[in-house]
């Protein structure tokens, strides 16, 4: 769908070719990449209505293409859903504002990202709301799940979580990791986070 694509995108340095939202399927999974960067930068903006009428089609051809490819994870770099710290309220809100609309509607099953260094999964969730019980994941999912997955390590070290955990938040950890996802068939999907050093204590 290229012609929903513009030809170039404002960057630091200079205008680049557009290669920073796509889709692919591995699988029987269909992976949409955003980039939600787009939001926070001026120079970027130009970028950001042109790529939801992407992420709409492309997710309205993966809903139609079910049978063959059940499964939908759209992944990018911010959060719409975390718990650790101020990066989790008005940046998110912003992400949500404009994203989850579709998600919802296209029923996507996991969001992932990273952008906090930490690692986080939540209940399903739509409109701040945790939903009970997802449903059919395949055919008619309640809400995506959210995962941040952004403990792998970094110079700036652990993003520590200075708030509560919230009752949607299933699970949070502020350790050295990474995640595997194995998807098993149509109807069961293992997620699973590995753990690789402790890291320094709080």
């Amino acid at each position: 769908t290229t012609e929903l694509l513009p030809e170039d995108a404002g960057a630091e340095s200079a205008n680049q070719p557009n290669n920073w939202y796509f889709s692919l399927d591995v699988g029987n999974v269909h992976f949409v990449s955003i980039d939600t960067e787009t939001w926070f930068y001026p120079n970027q903006q130009n970028v950001t209505k042109p790529q939801l009428a992407f992420i709409e089609a492309d997710l309205a051809r993966a809903q139609i293409n079910r049978q063959k490819v059940p499964w939908i994870i759209v992944y990018g770099h911010r959060s719409m859903y975390c718990s650790c710290d101020a990066d989790c309220d008005e940046s998110a809100a912003t992400l949500r504002k404009d994203l989850e609309p579709l998600l919802h509607k296209f029923g996507v099953d996991l969001f992932v990202n990273a952008h906090e260094h930490n690692y986080e999964r939540m209940y399903a969730m739509y409109n701040s709301t945790y939903m009970a019980g997802n449903g059919s994941l395949v055919e008619n999912p309640d809400a995506s799940v959210y995962i941040v997955t952004g403990d792998a390590g970094n110079r700036e070290g652990h993003e520590k979580f200075t708030r509560d955990q919230p009752a949607w938040s299933a699970y949070r950890s502020n350790t050295f990791g990474y995640s595997r996802m194995q998807v098993h068939n149509t109807s069961h999907l293992y997620w699973e986070q590995v753990m690789t050093d402790a890291g320094e204590p709080e």
